[in-house]
């Protein structure tokens, strides 16, 4: 089988899992009985702890094998995903949550960064915004079918986890699936996890600070990590508070409608990448420029989103705003691993995914109170105008110098490529 096709194997089940726990990521902790500050303060710990070690696990999966990195995270993820089924207090929740930030930070940059040199060493550099935009979309899809089927198993399950709440029962199937990718990692990975050992191994701190030296020197890599902050405060806000927001619409409807918004949600976002991917093949647009584009587009997206008052009407925006917003993550990529040494390429994901994770840190820490006192819906509305003011930032920005990186120029080497 094909490296395309083990990967979209690898995508698919990776899909799965996270498609049963984001359908209850909040429902289970408010079952549980947390308030909606501490459903803010659990996602700021996963936020936090992803934060803190992004930057020695990246440099550490550069340096001693990616792959071994990310199998390492499947294994803290089936932890996390028990503890937080059996949590019957905060502090448990907390422990949980730390353990899934723990699971995002080693997994952050290993196999998307291993893909992108397997696809370079197979003469395929030139379609990797088209893979990209592939491998996104079926990742997606697949947490749409495990979104779906997680919007019913509380009520398949709720006699026989009668001790526990029924959102558990998700939590251990994703962690039943999450073992079997384990057990299929050899095969998925068959080209193996090759280490280059120069004649003065380099240590993880070097190796952070040469990412850290690049990204500062880079106008394209620095633009990258200021979209990144602002996606990661966004999607760290949606993905807390859509549920209750969504629940203060309903009239005591059961957990199934949860679980077709939230297909609804992936849907969204595989269709968003999977038109994405065949745009950039027939279009050459700078990848900078298809960032401006984008926020703009998600700018009142999201303002309209807020102001929703019907489930029709919320379900409609949620939809379009995510499928707008996850197409931001292509050309991001596709900048950065453009601007980014093989040898330091999980590393500088690394630093991408820490500023996202900062983002998000700012978003649940910052957040929790005013969505306490000032309601959800305000909160996004601000989130809105934020995301215009980027927009109209980087506007500025480009007009006065016009990115010339196109989204189907990834495969031109560092020394190469023009700033975006």
């Amino acid at each position: 089988m094909s490296l395309i096709s083990r990967l979209s194997i690898h995508y698919s089940v990776q899909g799965l899992s996270q498609g049963l726990l984001l359908s209850v990521i909040t429902l289970f902790m408010v079952e549980k009985g947390m308030a909606l500050w501490q459903v803010g303060v659990a996602f700021g710990t996963f936020s936090l702890s992803a934060a803190l070690l992004e930057l020695p696990l990246g440099a550490t999966a550069d340096l001693h094998g990616r792959i071994r990195v990310f199998r390492l995270s499947q294994l803290v993820s089936i932890v996390g995903l028990i503890i937080a089924a059996l949590a019957t207090s905060f502090v448990w929740v907390l422990l949980a949550m730390l353990c899934l930030g723990l699971t995002r930070a080693l997994e952050s940059g290993s196999v998307s960064a291993w893909e992108v040199e397997q696809i370079r060493r197979q003469g395929q550099g030139d379609r990797l915004a088209e893979l990209l935009g592939r491998f996104q979309a079926i990742n997606a899809l697949s947490i749409a079918v495990g979104a779906l089927a997680g919007g019913y198993l509380p009520t398949l399950f709720t006699e026989l986890l009668s001790p526990l709440a029924p959102t558990s029962a998700n939590l251990f199937v994703a962690a039943a699936i999450t073992s079997i990718h384990v057990l299929l990692l050899p095969w998925l990975f068959r080209e193996g996890d090759p280490v280059v050992q120069p004649e003065q191994p380099p240590t993880v701190m070097g190796q952070i600070q040469t990412a850290v030296q690049l990204a500062r020197g880079s106008q394209a890599l620095r633009s990258v990590l200021m979209v990144g902050f602002a996606f990661g405060l966004i999607l760290s806000n949606m993905e807390a508070y859509w549920q209750p927001r969504l629940n203060a619409l309903l009239d005591g409807q059961g957990y199934a409608l949860f679980g077709w918004i939230a297909t609804g949600y992936f849907i969204s976002a595989a269709i968003g990448p999977a038109l994405f991917s065949a745009l950039s093949s027939r279009l050459s647009i700078s990848a900078s420029t298809t960032m401006t584009l984008l926020l703009v587009i998600v700018a009142p997206l999201l303002w309209t989103l807020a102001i929703s008052d019907t489930v029709p009407m919320f379900a409609l925006f949620y939809c379009l705003f995510i499928a707008v917003l996850v197409c931001i993550n292509i050309p991001a990529q596709v900048i950065t691993n453009e601007h980014t040494q093989d040898e330091v390429r999980s590393t500088m994901q690394s630093v991408v995914s820490l500023i996202m994770q900062l983002g998000g840190a700012v978003s649940a820490f910052g957040f929790s109170w005013l969505i306490e006192h000032l309601g959800i819906a305000v909160v996004w509305q601000s989130l809105a105008v934020g995301l215009m003011i980027l927009a109209v930032f980087r506007c500025v920005n480009a007009w006065r110098c016009r990115p010339r990186t196109t989204l189907n120029d990834a495969s031109l080497a560092p020394s190469q490529s023009p700033e975006a």
